[in-house]
């Protein structure tokens, strides 16, 4: 599932469940008698409140990448967000229509439509994209940058959670006493042959495919755009220390605009 599709399908996903959760509260109010004073157009109300919570949501980072969080984390994020903006709509539109009495029940009605239709949703959403995922669809394509051992590590543990949907197709791997080394990750002659150079472990466990050798981490760093255009790259990982702040300004400044 491509980024475009991802987005259409959330939104489209979001204003149904939004819909849906509308149409919930419009039916418990008539049944119950809660609403005093009815919209006098309420189809109109109804899709002027659709599209304020979808700007609302967008704002809130619910259409941020997918891997930004886990399903978990995404409804707690939807949740928080919809209470906010339930309490905003009954002070700034309900305030004065409902019945007092019936304020707390209709605005639980309205929040639980919510959260129940558009995490409804986008729980489906986000079961058909790891399925896609783990078939090898939709995968963002990433390099890493960083120590040589700790290159070694976030592979391995990036191999752990397939559903994640990061490929690791190049890395930089910097080195504090040997040159460094920028290589892209496919198996060729060129692999096989750079490898007999290499000590071992310099190598990550899927090949190297070209190897040039620098003599300062920064003149590795200044490489990466290079790396990222040439392989279509839409993410950098970084495997550097939590004292190396000067290598992640450098790799920070080497990305901006890509």
């Amino acid at each position: 599932m491509t980024r475009r599709v991802e987005l259409l399908a959330l939104l489209v996903g979001d204003a149904l469940g939004l819909g849906a959760a509308a149409a919930l509260f419009e039916a418990a109010c008539a049944r119950y008698g809660w609403m005093v004073s009815a919209a006098t157009d309420p189809i109109s109300t109804v899709a002027l409140f659709v599209l304020g919570w979808l700007f609302l949501f967008a704002f809130s980072g619910l259409y941020g990448e997918r891997y930004a969080g886990g399903r978990f984390d995404e409804i707690v994020t939807l949740a928080k967000v919809t209470a906010f903006g339930v309490l905003a709509l009954f002070f700034s539109y309900y305030l004065g229509r409902l019945a007092p009495e019936s304020v707390r029940p209709a605005l639980v009605v309205y929040a639980a439509g919510i959260i129940g239709g558009v995490g409804g949703l986008r729980l489906m959403i986000r079961g058909v994209q790891k399925a896609l995922i783990l078939r090898g669809h939709g995968l963002h394509r990433a390099v890493v940058v960083g120590w040589s051992d700790r290159v070694e590590t976030l592979y391995h543990d990036l191999a752990k959670y397939p559903a994640a949907g990061i490929e690791l197709v190049g890395a930089v791997r910097l080195r504090h006493t040997q040159p460094v080394l920028v290589g892209t990750l496919a198996h060729s002659r060129l692999a096989d042959e750079a490898s007999e150079t290499l000590a071992e472990g310099d190598a990550l466990p899927i090949g190297t495919l070209e190897l040039t050798a620098s003599g300062a981490p920064e003149t590795a760093i200044a490489e990466l755009p290079g790396l990222i255009d040439r392989l279509g790259v839409r993410d950098v990982l970084i495997a550097l220390g939590t004292d190396d702040h000067l290598y992640l300004d450098e790799v920070l400044r080497v990305c901006d605009g890509r």
